[in-house]
């Protein structure tokens, strides 16, 4: 793959927390490059598979609104892709 000109964000690795943040960023409408070294998909990465989860319970009062938004994101995500990503 050639890659030419500047980018306003490079994202390195494709996992879960790559993959949010180079899609957010594209909707900010910033030029992003996301890199993964393996290809798109792979089995590698702590992000893969079904069982992954996210808590609601949290002795921290504040991950409660970051867990809710992460569960409105995921299903957003759902929807735009066509893809089941969660259970």
């Amino acid at each position: 793959m050639d890659i030419k000109g500047s980018f306003d964000v490079i994202v390195v690795g494709a996992g879960i927390f790559g993959s949010c943040t180079a899609y957010h960023c594209q909707k900010l409408g910033l030029k992003t490059l996301l890199l993964e070294q393996y290809g798109l998909g792979h089995s590698n990465g702590s992000s893969h598979g079904l069982s992954r989860i996210i808590r609601y319970a949290h002795t921290e009062s504040e991950y409660v609104p970051l867990v809710t938004e992460a569960y409105r994101q995921i299903e957003e995500l759902e929807k735009h892709t066509g893809e089941k990503l969660w259970r």
